[in-house]
Protein backbone atom coordinates (compact mmCIF):
# COMPACT_ATOMS: atom_id res chain seq x y z
CA UNK A 1 0.00 0.00 0.00
CA UNK A 2 1.36 3.62 -0.85
CA UNK A 3 1.64 5.81 1.86
CA UNK A 4 2.03 9.46 2.09
CA UNK A 5 3.32 12.13 3.79
CA UNK A 6 1.87 14.93 4.06
CA UNK A 7 4.71 18.00 5.08
CA UNK A 8 3.40 21.39 5.67
CA UNK A 9 6.10 23.95 5.67
CA UNK A 10 5.87 27.17 7.50
CA UNK A 11 8.15 29.79 6.83
CA UNK A 12 10.48 31.42 9.24
CA UNK A 13 9.20 35.08 10.42
CA UNK A 14 11.67 36.64 12.36
CA UNK A 15 9.93 38.81 15.14
CA UNK A 16 11.69 42.52 15.56
CA UNK A 17 11.33 44.59 18.48
CA UNK A 18 10.74 48.33 18.91
CA UNK A 19 12.32 49.90 21.96
CA UNK A 20 10.87 53.67 22.60
CA UNK A 21 12.43 56.13 24.79
CA UNK A 22 10.09 58.50 26.81
CA UNK A 23 10.99 61.27 28.77
CA UNK A 24 8.85 62.05 31.53
CA UNK A 25 9.95 65.43 32.56
CA UNK A 26 8.93 66.97 29.17
CA UNK A 27 4.98 67.64 29.36
CA UNK A 28 4.01 67.64 25.58
CA UNK A 29 3.16 63.83 25.25
CA UNK A 30 1.42 62.88 28.44
CA UNK A 31 2.07 59.11 29.81
CA UNK A 32 -2.06 58.61 29.00
CA UNK A 33 -1.34 59.83 25.56
CA UNK A 34 0.79 57.22 24.59
CA UNK A 35 0.08 55.16 21.62
CA UNK A 36 -1.35 51.28 22.18
CA UNK A 37 0.30 48.46 20.86
CA UNK A 38 2.98 50.03 19.01
CA UNK A 39 6.27 49.57 21.22
CA UNK A 40 7.54 46.26 22.90
CA UNK A 41 9.22 48.22 25.96
CA UNK A 42 9.00 51.35 27.13
CA UNK A 43 12.92 52.97 28.40
CA UNK A 44 11.66 55.63 30.87
CA UNK A 45 13.74 58.28 31.50
CA UNK A 46 13.65 60.54 34.45
CA UNK A 47 12.29 58.03 36.79
CA UNK A 48 15.52 57.20 38.34
CA UNK A 49 19.27 58.48 38.54
CA UNK A 50 22.42 56.96 39.92
CA UNK A 51 23.52 59.18 43.22
CA UNK A 52 26.13 57.67 45.73
CA UNK A 53 26.16 53.88 44.78
CA UNK A 54 22.10 53.85 44.61
CA UNK A 55 19.82 54.40 41.94
CA UNK A 56 17.42 56.85 43.36
CA UNK A 57 13.99 57.52 42.47
CA UNK A 58 13.44 61.57 41.55
CA UNK A 59 12.03 63.56 43.89
CA UNK A 60 11.52 66.55 42.02
CA UNK A 61 10.09 68.58 40.08
CA UNK A 62 7.87 65.77 40.62
CA UNK A 63 7.56 62.73 42.24
CA UNK A 64 9.70 59.28 39.81
CA UNK A 65 7.71 56.97 41.75
CA UNK A 66 4.66 58.67 40.14
CA UNK A 67 6.13 58.21 37.19
CA UNK A 68 6.32 54.45 37.30
CA UNK A 69 3.16 54.02 38.24
CA UNK A 70 2.31 56.03 35.39
CA UNK A 71 4.29 53.10 33.02
CA UNK A 72 2.53 50.20 35.16
CA UNK A 73 -0.91 51.49 34.75
CA UNK A 74 0.52 51.77 30.83
CA UNK A 75 1.64 48.47 30.89
CA UNK A 76 -1.87 47.56 31.90
CA UNK A 77 -3.99 49.24 28.89
CA UNK A 78 -1.64 48.09 26.65
CA UNK A 79 -2.39 44.28 24.87
CA UNK A 80 1.22 44.03 23.37
CA UNK A 81 2.93 42.42 26.32
CA UNK A 82 4.65 45.75 26.91
CA UNK A 83 7.72 46.11 29.19
CA UNK A 84 8.55 48.87 31.39
CA UNK A 85 12.58 49.62 31.68
CA UNK A 86 13.82 52.46 33.32
CA UNK A 87 16.53 54.05 31.87
CA UNK A 88 19.45 55.23 34.53
CA UNK A 89 21.01 58.51 33.83
CA UNK A 90 24.16 59.77 35.76
CA UNK A 91 26.57 62.16 36.14
CA UNK A 92 30.36 60.85 34.32
CA UNK A 93 31.67 60.86 38.30
CA UNK A 94 28.42 59.41 39.56
CA UNK A 95 28.78 56.09 37.66
CA UNK A 96 32.63 55.91 37.83
CA UNK A 97 32.00 55.83 41.90
CA UNK A 98 29.60 52.80 41.25
CA UNK A 99 31.98 50.83 38.91
CA UNK A 100 35.48 51.11 40.99
CA UNK A 101 35.40 48.38 42.83
CA UNK A 102 33.98 45.10 43.93
CA UNK A 103 32.29 46.34 46.88
CA UNK A 104 30.77 49.33 45.03
CA UNK A 105 29.38 47.21 42.46
CA UNK A 106 27.93 44.77 44.58
CA UNK A 107 25.83 47.97 46.50
CA UNK A 108 24.77 49.15 43.39
CA UNK A 109 23.87 45.90 42.33
CA UNK A 110 21.69 45.63 45.49
CA UNK A 111 20.11 48.54 44.83
CA UNK A 112 18.88 48.31 41.10
CA UNK A 113 17.63 44.82 42.22
CA UNK A 114 15.83 46.38 45.12
CA UNK A 115 14.46 48.98 42.27
CA UNK A 116 13.64 46.28 40.30
CA UNK A 117 11.84 44.06 43.02
CA UNK A 118 9.50 47.06 44.78
CA UNK A 119 8.60 48.52 41.08
CA UNK A 120 7.39 45.29 38.99
CA UNK A 121 9.76 46.35 36.27
CA UNK A 122 10.71 43.96 33.29
CA UNK A 123 14.47 45.30 32.99
CA UNK A 124 17.06 48.10 33.09
CA UNK A 125 18.88 50.55 30.90
CA UNK A 126 21.63 51.62 30.77
CA UNK A 127 22.43 55.05 29.43
CA UNK A 128 26.62 55.89 30.60
CA UNK A 129 27.99 58.61 27.99
CA UNK A 130 30.39 57.25 27.77
CA UNK A 131 32.37 54.64 29.90
CA UNK A 132 35.65 55.01 28.42
CA UNK A 133 39.92 54.51 29.69
CA UNK A 134 39.94 51.88 32.40
CA UNK A 135 36.05 51.77 32.74
CA UNK A 136 35.48 50.07 29.85
CA UNK A 137 36.87 46.79 31.24
CA UNK A 138 34.69 47.99 34.38
CA UNK A 139 31.29 48.22 33.14
CA UNK A 140 31.46 45.31 31.17
CA UNK A 141 32.56 43.63 34.60
CA UNK A 142 29.35 44.84 36.35
CA UNK A 143 27.42 44.04 33.53
CA UNK A 144 28.70 40.33 34.38
CA UNK A 145 27.86 40.78 37.78
CA UNK A 146 24.66 42.25 37.62
CA UNK A 147 23.56 39.78 34.94
CA UNK A 148 24.29 36.57 37.66
CA UNK A 149 22.57 38.54 40.05
CA UNK A 150 18.69 39.11 38.23
CA UNK A 151 19.12 35.91 36.74
CA UNK A 152 18.70 34.06 39.92
CA UNK A 153 15.81 36.11 40.85
CA UNK A 154 13.62 37.11 37.66
CA UNK A 155 15.06 34.90 35.47
CA UNK A 156 15.88 35.47 31.54
CA UNK A 157 12.35 37.01 30.85
CA UNK A 158 14.10 40.27 32.68
CA UNK A 159 16.27 42.64 30.62
CA UNK A 160 19.24 44.32 30.21
CA UNK A 161 19.59 46.68 27.84
CA UNK A 162 22.58 49.57 26.60
CA UNK A 163 22.66 52.52 24.68
CA UNK A 164 25.64 52.19 23.61
CA UNK A 165 27.53 55.29 20.74
CA UNK A 166 27.77 54.80 17.07
CA UNK A 167 31.01 56.29 15.98
CA UNK A 168 34.39 54.05 15.69
CA UNK A 169 36.36 55.89 18.27
CA UNK A 170 33.41 55.28 20.90
CA UNK A 171 32.77 51.81 20.39
CA UNK A 172 36.66 51.11 20.60
CA UNK A 173 37.47 53.39 22.89
CA UNK A 174 34.83 52.72 25.75
CA UNK A 175 32.99 49.37 25.15
CA UNK A 176 34.00 45.81 25.48
CA UNK A 177 31.35 45.40 22.66
CA UNK A 178 32.08 41.84 22.06
CA UNK A 179 31.78 40.70 25.22
CA UNK A 180 29.02 42.94 26.24
CA UNK A 181 27.25 41.09 22.88
CA UNK A 182 27.16 38.37 25.01
CA UNK A 183 26.16 40.18 28.05
CA UNK A 184 23.25 42.02 27.34
CA UNK A 185 19.91 41.26 26.01
CA UNK A 186 19.63 44.36 23.53
CA UNK A 187 21.85 47.08 22.43
CA UNK A 188 20.19 50.33 21.60
CA UNK A 189 22.98 51.69 18.95
CA UNK A 190 22.87 55.23 19.18
CA UNK A 191 22.89 55.83 15.30
CA UNK A 192 22.18 59.48 15.14
CA UNK A 193 24.08 62.76 15.87
CA UNK A 194 26.92 61.59 13.14
CA UNK A 195 27.29 65.17 12.55
CA UNK A 196 26.97 68.65 14.04
CA UNK A 197 27.92 71.85 13.87
CA UNK A 198 31.80 70.88 15.08
CA UNK A 199 32.17 69.54 11.68
CA UNK A 200 32.20 72.92 10.21
CA UNK A 201 29.69 72.32 7.76
CA UNK A 202 26.55 71.32 7.38
CA UNK A 203 26.08 66.98 7.85
CA UNK A 204 23.24 64.42 8.51
CA UNK A 205 22.19 63.74 12.18
CA UNK A 206 21.03 60.36 10.97
CA UNK A 207 21.79 58.94 7.47
CA UNK A 208 21.11 55.33 6.85
CA UNK A 209 24.15 55.06 4.10
CA UNK A 210 27.55 57.24 2.92
CA UNK A 211 27.49 59.57 0.68
CA UNK A 212 29.28 59.05 -3.04
CA UNK A 213 31.69 61.98 -2.27
CA UNK A 214 32.56 61.22 1.53
CA UNK A 215 35.93 59.36 1.52
CA UNK A 216 37.93 57.44 4.07
CA UNK A 217 36.73 57.73 7.43
CA UNK A 218 33.73 59.95 6.89
CA UNK A 219 32.47 57.02 5.31
CA UNK A 220 31.93 55.55 8.58
CA UNK A 221 29.66 58.64 9.62
CA UNK A 222 26.00 56.40 9.11
CA UNK A 223 23.64 53.32 10.65
CA UNK A 224 25.02 50.91 7.57
CA UNK A 225 28.48 51.50 8.76
CA UNK A 226 28.42 51.38 12.57
CA UNK A 227 25.76 48.37 12.99
CA UNK A 228 28.20 46.08 10.68
CA UNK A 229 30.96 47.14 12.53
CA UNK A 230 29.36 45.78 15.76
CA UNK A 231 28.29 42.74 13.80
CA UNK A 232 32.36 42.20 12.76
CA UNK A 233 33.13 42.79 16.67
CA UNK A 234 30.71 39.41 17.44
CA UNK A 235 27.55 41.30 18.47
CA UNK A 236 24.53 39.23 17.57
CA UNK A 237 22.48 40.88 14.78
CA UNK A 238 19.15 39.91 16.61
CA UNK A 239 20.41 42.38 19.70
CA UNK A 240 20.99 45.45 17.88
CA UNK A 241 18.31 48.16 17.87
CA UNK A 242 19.22 50.63 15.24
CA UNK A 243 18.35 54.42 16.92
CA UNK A 244 16.11 56.56 15.19
CA UNK A 245 16.30 60.44 16.85
CA UNK A 246 13.54 63.02 16.78
CA UNK A 247 15.53 65.73 16.86
CA UNK A 248 17.96 67.15 14.90
CA UNK A 249 21.16 69.63 14.17
CA UNK A 250 20.41 73.12 12.91
CA UNK A 251 22.99 75.14 11.08
CA UNK A 252 23.75 78.92 10.33
CA UNK A 253 24.97 78.66 6.56
CA UNK A 254 27.86 80.89 5.90
CA UNK A 255 26.03 81.66 2.45
CA UNK A 256 22.58 81.61 2.06
CA UNK A 257 23.00 80.77 -1.94
CA UNK A 258 25.18 77.46 -0.70
CA UNK A 259 23.02 75.22 1.11
CA UNK A 260 23.57 71.57 0.09
CA UNK A 261 25.44 68.50 2.14
CA UNK A 262 28.83 69.89 3.72
CA UNK A 263 27.95 73.29 3.00
CA UNK A 264 30.19 75.82 4.85
CA UNK A 265 28.45 77.14 8.17
CA UNK A 266 29.65 79.86 10.67
CA UNK A 267 27.40 78.17 13.55
CA UNK A 268 24.67 77.12 15.28
CA UNK A 269 21.18 78.18 14.00
CA UNK A 270 17.68 78.08 15.50
CA UNK A 271 16.30 76.27 18.46
CA UNK A 272 20.07 77.13 20.38
CA UNK A 273 21.34 74.05 17.56
CA UNK A 274 18.03 71.67 17.80
CA UNK A 275 15.50 70.88 15.97
CA UNK A 276 12.33 69.12 17.39
CA UNK A 277 10.23 67.09 14.48
CA UNK A 278 7.35 69.18 15.36
CA UNK A 279 9.70 72.08 14.53
CA UNK A 280 10.65 70.82 11.68
CA UNK A 281 7.25 69.99 10.42
CA UNK A 282 6.09 73.39 10.49
CA UNK A 283 9.56 75.14 8.54
CA UNK A 284 9.31 72.92 6.15
CA UNK A 285 5.55 74.46 5.25
CA UNK A 286 7.28 77.57 4.72
CA UNK A 287 10.57 76.65 2.91
CA UNK A 288 9.37 72.63 1.63
CA UNK A 289 11.79 69.65 1.84
CA UNK A 290 14.55 67.78 -0.15
CA UNK A 291 15.15 64.52 -0.07
CA UNK A 292 18.84 62.92 -0.34
CA UNK A 293 18.62 59.36 -1.80
CA UNK A 294 22.16 58.61 -1.23
CA UNK A 295 22.00 58.94 2.27
CA UNK A 296 18.31 58.42 2.34
CA UNK A 297 17.41 61.60 4.85
CA UNK A 298 15.22 65.02 4.40
CA UNK A 299 16.37 67.98 4.79
CA UNK A 300 15.69 71.83 4.48
CA UNK A 301 16.98 75.21 4.69
CA UNK A 302 15.37 78.37 4.57
CA UNK A 303 17.35 81.96 4.07
CA UNK A 304 20.79 81.12 5.78
CA UNK A 305 19.36 77.86 8.34
CA UNK A 306 19.73 74.38 7.34
CA UNK A 307 18.51 71.53 9.64
CA UNK A 308 17.88 68.04 9.19
CA UNK A 309 15.46 65.83 11.17
CA UNK A 310 14.48 62.52 11.04
CA UNK A 311 11.05 62.18 9.90
CA UNK A 312 8.22 59.44 8.56
CA UNK A 313 10.13 59.03 4.95
CA UNK A 314 13.41 58.28 6.76
CA UNK A 315 11.79 56.29 9.25
CA UNK A 316 10.28 53.84 6.84
CA UNK A 317 13.57 53.71 5.44
CA UNK A 318 15.49 52.62 8.69
CA UNK A 319 12.80 50.34 9.32
CA UNK A 320 13.51 48.41 6.15
CA UNK A 321 16.35 48.52 6.64
CA UNK A 322 16.59 46.57 9.87
CA UNK A 323 14.33 43.53 8.09
CA UNK A 324 16.72 43.21 5.18
CA UNK A 325 19.38 42.97 7.54
CA UNK A 326 17.80 41.06 10.14
CA UNK A 327 18.64 43.18 12.93
CA UNK A 328 17.26 42.22 15.78
CA UNK A 329 15.06 45.55 15.57
CA UNK A 330 14.80 49.38 16.15
CA UNK A 331 14.42 52.21 18.73
CA UNK A 332 13.76 55.62 18.89
CA UNK A 333 14.67 58.81 21.30
CA UNK A 334 12.09 58.87 21.59
CA UNK A 335 7.96 58.86 22.16
CA UNK A 336 8.07 62.62 24.04
CA UNK A 337 9.83 64.32 20.64
CA UNK A 338 6.92 62.84 18.13
CA UNK A 339 3.33 64.06 17.23
CA UNK A 340 1.33 62.94 19.90
CA UNK A 341 -1.59 64.98 18.44
CA UNK A 342 -1.21 65.30 14.47
CA UNK A 343 -0.32 68.85 14.27
CA UNK A 344 2.18 67.82 11.31
CA UNK A 345 -1.04 66.33 9.38
CA UNK A 346 0.24 62.98 8.52
CA UNK A 347 -3.42 61.67 9.30
CA UNK A 348 -2.38 59.66 13.12
CA UNK A 349 -0.49 60.56 16.17
CA UNK A 350 2.31 59.29 16.55
CA UNK A 351 3.19 59.08 13.02
CA UNK A 352 6.87 58.51 13.16
CA UNK A 353 6.58 55.80 15.78
CA UNK A 354 3.45 54.06 13.90
CA UNK A 355 5.54 54.08 10.90
CA UNK A 356 8.58 52.33 12.36
CA UNK A 357 6.09 49.55 14.25
CA UNK A 358 4.08 49.17 10.76
CA UNK A 359 7.03 48.10 9.22
CA UNK A 360 8.16 45.85 11.60
CA UNK A 361 4.51 43.78 11.51
CA UNK A 362 4.04 45.05 15.10
CA UNK A 363 1.13 47.15 14.37
CA UNK A 364 -1.61 47.32 12.41
CA UNK A 365 -4.05 50.07 12.51
CA UNK A 366 -6.73 52.11 9.96
CA UNK A 367 -6.78 56.11 9.82
CA UNK A 368 -8.22 57.45 12.68
CA UNK A 369 -8.78 60.78 11.91
CA UNK A 370 -10.82 62.44 9.41
CA UNK A 371 -7.83 63.56 7.25
CA UNK A 372 -6.05 60.24 7.45
CA UNK A 373 -9.34 58.80 6.09
CA UNK A 374 -9.70 61.01 3.70
CA UNK A 375 -6.12 60.63 2.12
CA UNK A 376 -7.08 56.85 2.08
CA UNK A 377 -9.60 57.24 -0.63
CA UNK A 378 -7.65 59.64 -3.18
CA UNK A 379 -7.23 56.48 -5.10
CA UNK A 380 -11.24 55.99 -5.90
CA UNK A 381 -11.76 59.85 -5.99
CA UNK A 382 -11.31 62.80 -7.56
CA UNK A 383 -13.84 64.23 -5.05
CA UNK A 384 -11.47 63.20 -2.67
CA UNK A 385 -8.19 64.39 -3.60
CA UNK A 386 -10.16 68.17 -3.72
CA UNK A 387 -11.61 67.94 -0.86
CA UNK A 388 -8.07 66.89 1.32
CA UNK A 389 -6.41 69.31 -0.93
CA UNK A 390 -8.91 72.46 0.53
CA UNK A 391 -8.39 70.42 4.29
CA UNK A 392 -4.46 70.48 3.43
CA UNK A 393 -4.80 74.09 2.57
CA UNK A 394 -6.81 75.24 5.87
CA UNK A 395 -4.29 73.34 7.60
CA UNK A 396 -1.36 75.10 6.46
CA UNK A 397 -3.10 78.35 6.93
CA UNK A 398 -3.24 77.03 10.34
CA UNK A 399 -0.32 76.57 11.24
CA UNK A 400 1.17 79.55 9.01
CA UNK A 401 -0.95 81.99 11.49
CA UNK A 402 0.75 80.12 14.54
CA UNK A 403 3.50 81.05 13.31
CA UNK A 404 2.77 84.49 11.83
CA UNK A 405 1.47 85.15 14.94
CA UNK A 406 4.87 85.40 16.80
CA UNK A 407 5.91 88.61 14.97
CA UNK A 408 5.08 91.78 13.05
CA UNK A 409 5.77 91.10 9.58
CA UNK A 410 8.45 88.99 8.77
CA UNK A 411 7.75 84.89 8.66
CA UNK A 412 11.64 83.91 9.46
CA UNK A 413 11.66 86.26 12.18
CA UNK A 414 8.59 84.67 13.45
CA UNK A 415 10.48 81.28 13.06
CA UNK A 416 13.03 82.27 14.74
CA UNK A 417 11.17 83.58 17.54
CA UNK A 418 9.42 80.33 17.81
CA UNK A 419 12.59 78.41 17.75
CA UNK A 420 13.88 80.58 20.51
CA UNK A 421 10.63 80.04 22.63
CA UNK A 422 11.00 76.46 22.68
CA UNK A 423 14.68 76.20 23.47
CA UNK A 424 14.08 78.59 25.91
CA UNK A 425 11.58 76.55 27.28
CA UNK A 426 13.21 73.56 27.31
CA UNK A 427 16.21 75.03 29.18
CA UNK A 428 13.64 75.73 31.89
CA UNK A 429 13.35 72.45 32.50
CA UNK A 430 16.67 71.07 31.78
CA UNK A 431 15.97 69.25 28.56
CA UNK A 432 19.92 69.60 27.85
CA UNK A 433 20.35 65.94 27.67
CA UNK A 434 21.72 66.18 31.58
CA UNK A 435 18.44 65.84 33.41
CA UNK A 436 19.57 64.62 35.98
CA UNK A 437 20.83 68.17 37.16
CA UNK A 438 17.28 69.09 36.80
CA UNK A 439 17.29 68.96 41.14
CA UNK A 440 19.45 72.31 40.79
CA UNK A 441 16.68 73.94 38.25
CA UNK A 442 14.06 73.68 40.13
CA UNK A 443 12.93 76.94 41.51
CA UNK A 444 14.49 78.93 38.90
CA UNK A 445 12.48 76.89 36.33
CA UNK A 446 9.00 77.84 37.92
CA UNK A 447 10.29 81.65 38.04
CA UNK A 448 11.00 81.38 34.07
CA UNK A 449 7.88 79.07 33.73
CA UNK A 450 4.99 82.50 33.32
CA UNK A 451 7.77 84.49 30.74
CA UNK A 452 8.13 81.61 28.75
CA UNK A 453 5.69 78.79 28.83
CA UNK A 454 2.44 80.97 28.54
CA UNK A 455 3.47 82.80 25.58
CA UNK A 456 3.60 79.67 23.43
CA UNK A 457 0.38 78.24 25.03
CA UNK A 458 -1.34 81.32 24.28
CA UNK A 459 0.11 80.94 20.48
CA UNK A 460 -1.17 77.48 20.47
CA UNK A 461 -4.54 78.35 20.91
CA UNK A 462 -4.37 80.99 18.15
CA UNK A 463 -4.07 78.93 16.08
CA UNK A 464 -6.56 76.75 17.45
CA UNK A 465 -4.27 74.08 18.83
CA UNK A 466 -6.02 73.63 21.79
CA UNK A 467 -5.47 70.34 22.92
CA UNK A 468 -1.83 70.69 21.96
CA UNK A 469 -2.28 74.00 24.62
CA UNK A 470 -3.92 72.20 27.29
CA UNK A 471 -1.27 69.49 27.24
CA UNK A 472 1.21 71.99 27.65
CA UNK A 473 -0.85 73.56 30.89
CA UNK A 474 -1.32 69.71 32.27
CA UNK A 475 1.96 68.77 31.88
CA UNK A 476 3.37 72.01 34.07
CA UNK A 477 0.97 71.88 36.81
CA UNK A 478 1.78 68.24 37.44
CA UNK A 479 5.64 69.20 37.51
CA UNK A 480 5.25 72.15 39.12
CA UNK A 481 2.23 70.83 41.68
CA UNK A 482 5.17 70.86 44.56
CA UNK A 483 5.41 74.47 44.92
CA UNK A 484 1.77 75.53 44.41
CA UNK A 485 -0.39 73.97 42.31
CA UNK A 486 -3.50 76.99 42.49
CA UNK A 487 -0.47 80.00 41.44
CA UNK A 488 0.48 77.42 38.54
CA UNK A 489 -3.20 76.91 37.75
CA UNK A 490 -3.58 81.01 38.16
CA UNK A 491 -0.69 81.32 35.39
CA UNK A 492 -1.68 78.94 33.11
CA UNK A 493 -5.19 79.60 32.54
CA UNK A 494 -4.37 83.22 32.53
CA UNK A 495 -4.46 83.19 28.56
CA UNK A 496 -7.99 82.13 29.00
CA UNK A 497 -9.24 85.55 30.21
CA UNK A 498 -6.47 88.05 28.13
Amino acid sequence: MMRWLLVVLFPVVQSYLFGCYYDYSQPLVLPEQLPIGVCTHILLIGAVNVKNLNVNTIQRPYNGLNALQSMRDYRTRDSNKLKIIPSLVGDDDEWKTAMNDSESRSKFITSLIDLAKSQDLDGLDFDWEYPCGAYKSLFSQFIEELRLGVRKIFGNEFLLTAAVGAGKNTIDDCYEIGRLGELLDLIHLMTYDYHSIYDKQTGFSSPLYPKSIETDEARQYNTEWSAAYLVKQGVPRNKILIGLEGLGHTFQLNDSNIHDFAAPVVGIGYGGGWMTFIEYCLLVKIAGSHWDDEAKVNYTYYSDQWTNVGDVRAATEKALFVKANSYGGAFTFGLHLDDPTDLCHHGETFPIHKTVARHLDLFTSTMSSTFGYLCALIYFSTLYIIIIDARSINSIDNVESMVGNLSYDHTQESFIKLANYRHSFEHSTNFKRIRWSLKHRYNKAYCEFCDLVVPVVRLLIEANQTTHAENVVNGFCREFKLIDVDVCIGAVHEYKVN
